[in-house]
Parts: structure tokens; sequence; C-alpha cells
């Protein structure tokens, strides 16, 4: 997203949408991002959340509709079903003791995200580790996530944003297992190579 000098009808309904806490996670991360640096974008949200609690506290109370626990479950369910990235189900027999995959044998798979794709290279299954490639499209972005495992992220090229920390080809950060990574956004697109656990988690 730019930055608005004016909001225009599809960002004012971004924002409203926002405020209401109805945006899938992935664009509901991107909207936050985005509001840290769009002060107009900010401002909306925020009127429009306080406004939307002032309508809530003036509805009357009521009894839910019966079966109300149970879409509310199955909801939550299908959003964990759709934040699962592919390296969470990979499996596959054991590879040959040499093994090489070339650059051009594809195996790019879309992940929840829009705009990262991931690509298996080696899978761990009794260690809960993968090697893998991760392409980022230019401008997107991946959400917040705690290491379930140690991860080592070498930039092969274009650029990562982690927090503070600008990275761009040839550098590499390793995190701890149990640290967290906030959300990592890329300015040019890139393409990482990751070796990381099975059992990280969105936050």
């Amino acid at each position: 997203m730019t930055q608005h000098h004016e909001l225009d009808e599809q960002a004012r309904e971004t924002c409203a949408l926002a405020a209401l806490g109805l945006l899938p996670p992935a664009e509901a991360a991107a909207f936050e991002t985005h509001a840290a640096q769009c002060p107009p974008c900010r401002s909306e949200r925020a009127s429009l959340a306080l406004a939307a609690g002032e309508l809530a506290a003036l509805a009357p109370l009521a009894d839910p509709p019966a079966r109300l626990r149970e879409r509310v479950l199955a909801a939550a369910r299908d959003e964990a079903h759709a934040n699962v990235q592919p390296w969470k189900s990979w499996t596959g027999a054991r590879p040959p003791s040499l093994l090489s995959i070339m650059a051009d044998d594809g195996g790019w798979e879309p992940t929840a995200t829009p705009g990262v794709e991931a690509r298996q290279l080696f899978l761990d299954a009794a260690a809960r580790r993968v090697t893998m490639m991760v392409r980022m499209a230019a401008g997107s972005s991946y959400p917040a996530h705690r290491h379930g495992g140690a991860e080592e992220c070498f930039v092969v090229s274009g650029d990562l944003r982690t927090g503070d920390v600008h990275m761009h080809a040839g550098d590499w950060q390793r995190a701890d297992k149990g640290s967290r990574h906030p959300d990592q956004s890329t300015d040019g697109g890139c393409v990482l190579l990751l070796v990381s656990s099975l059992d990280d988690s969105l936050e």
C-alpha cells in the first residue's frame, strides 16, 4: 500500500474492516504495516473503532443464537487451516545419500501469505526441520511468528526487512528457538535460503 494524502472509497472500506477486526490475517498484518506509515489511515481506523465501540455499548444484551459456539469454533478451525504453510505438512520418502536439486526443477508452492512462495529442498521429519527457499514478491510481507526451533536465514538476492534490520544479498541471520520475528517485508522482492523448524507459529 502507498501512503495516502486523501482516502479514497477503497481505503476507507479497508480502514472500516480493520476497525471491526474483519480483515483476513494476512491483510490485517499488511494494513498494520501500512498504517504505521500512513497517518490518514491510522486516524480513520482509530475514529471508526471508537464509533464502533460506542455503538456496541448501546446495543441491548441478548442471548446468542443457537449453535453460535459451534459456528465460531468451525470458523476458527477454517482460519487456522488457511494459515498453515506448506512446510508444515511436507512429507516424503528418505532422500538418496547424494541429493541434488537444480534451479529449474520447479517445486515452488504458494503459502497462505500473498506474494510469498516456498520451495522444499530437504526435510528432516525426525528433527522437525526443513531446508527451503522462500521467494517474496516486491512489496510483500510475512506476518509475525515465533520460532519453534533455531532458524538460519541467508538472503540469496534482493532485500528483506526484519524489524530495524534491512538485509541484502549475502547477509545472514540466526534466530534462537523461542525468539520472535516481527513482520518481515521486502521492498524490491527477495529469495531466501532458510533452515527452519516445522513448529514455528504465526502470531
